[in-house]
């Protein structure tokens, strides 16, 4: 991920963003990554400082359509109003995923949830990813003219107020097993 669009310093000139179908997954990974991985951490090291690393759990809201792909990838940081959970910002975030999808959006959608090495403010990230500029410029659209932000406004501001996005090119570096 490479940041594109960002009004917040975000700590970080790349970021390495990799995921697995579950948690079982990620403690295999992990455990192959430190018995067999320091060379290609060593070759890591010798371009770019990966010291810093983050885990969050992820929650699909619009699936995409296939495996990933390059693409854009949005993250907002949300916070809970008082006296709502997750699970209304879950619902609240399904509800307006069906509609944008409804209204021809072809965005794809997960709430993160931070985990073991998280420092973020936020109770939760909203995380809006597009296959292409053209699809962003349609979902854009769509919220700036097609009454997408009175939707937002109406299904999240009672449970969450989500701040600026950062607006990352994301390219594809390679594949696990599927």
């Amino acid at each position: 991920l490479t940041p594109q669009f960002s009004s917040a310093e975000l700590g970080f000139d790349i970021g390495w963003m990799g995921s697995w179908a579950d948690s079982k997954a990620f403690g295999k990974s992990m455990d192959a990554w430190m018995s067999g991985g320091g060379d290609i951490a060593a070759e890591f090291d010798e371009v770019i400082d990966c010291a810093a690393h983050e885990l969050a759990s992820a929650v699909v809201i619009n699936a995409p359509d296939g495996a990933p792909e390059n693409g854009v990838v949005i993250f907002n940081g949300c916070e809970l109003q008082d006296g709502k959970s997750h699970r209304d910002a879950f619902e609240a975030h399904m509800k307006l995923g069906a509609s944008m999808r409804e209204s021809g959006s072809k965005a794809s959608s997960w709430l993160f949830y931070p985990g073991m090495g998280s420092a973020t403010e936020y109770d939760y990230w909203r995380v809006v990813a597009f296959k292409s500029y053209s699809d962003l410029g349609e979902g854009l659209e769509t919220y700036t003219n097609g009454g997408g932000w009175e939707r937002i406004a109406k299904a999240l501001d009672p449970v969450a107020s989500c701040g600026s996005s950062a607006v990352f090119d994301a390219r594809l570096v390679r594949t696990g097993a599927q």
